[in-house]
């Protein structure tokens, strides 16, 4: 499972989660201007997902207590761009290795893979979050075959306690996959990601499909590329 979530339907080479960054065609909901600050957009709000390199977030099956399915997941760079700040990410299950590029721009957290189109990835995180707001994630619709992720933020609140232990505050993020191939009825996944500031991803998936972090190394907070 990788950070960012969107089941496959071609494949069960993965246990859990096909996470693949494909196209994100537009149909966000944008926000209207609020005259209130805490609706305004900060640094601040990009700690739900810290960039560090040297980061490692170790993940593990809700249910699991076996530390052979620990999944890795590493910050291996960090730079900072014009089209803002950008890393790469490496992780490690079992004798396999996946990479994805996540990249926060003023106000969306966007993923990708690196095969994948730079100019298509899915929008996970869509700034300022509030309960109650919507976000298209992804839209990959081609003539008669439907797929499509909606999100929507659950709570801003939440305490959960998960491997790594009791978190307060957590954001907790609702996907909803539709997807129909041909004239086939139309199938529905639901996967929750939920976030907590200075940490990122503390649980993903839905049920029995549950990945949890067990533990969290930061890396260094200055240790980052600039890249005019």
């Amino acid at each position: 499972m990788l950070w960012g979530a969107r089941k496959s339907r071609s494949s069960k080479l993965l246990p859990l989660l096909m996470l693949l960054f494909i196209v994100f065609a537009g149909g966000c909901t944008e926000d209207p201007v609020h005259p209130h600050s805490d609706f305004i957009t900060t640094l601040a709000d990009q700690a739900y997902f810290p960039m560090l390199r040297g980061s490692i977030h170790i993940y593990r099956a809700a249910d699991s207590v076996d530390t052979t399915d620990n999944q890795y997941y590493v910050t291996e760079s960090v730079q900072i761009t014009t089209e803002g700040k950008i890393a790469s990410l490496a992780i490690y299950r079992g004798g396999e290795r996946a990479s994805e590029i996540a990249r926060w721009t003023n106000d969306r957290l966007y993923f990708t893979i690196p095969e994948a189109d730079p100019a298509s990835p899915l929008l996970s995180i869509s700034l300022p979050v509030r309960k109650g707001k919507e976000w298209v994630k992804i839209n990959s619709t081609v003539g008669e075959n439907l797929d499509v992720i909606e999100c929507r933020v659950m709570s801003l609140d939440s305490t959960m306690t998960v491997h790594a232990g009791t978190f307060d505050s957590v954001l907790v993020i609702r996907d909803v996959q539709e997807w129909r191939r041909g004239d086939e009825p139309i199938q529905h996944d639901t996967t929750y990601f939920s976030y907590v500031k200075d940490v990122g991803v503390i649980e993903m998936g839905d049920g029995e499909d549950r990945l949890q972090l067990v533990t969290y190394i930061p890396g260094a907070s200055d240790d980052t590329t600039h890249v005019n």
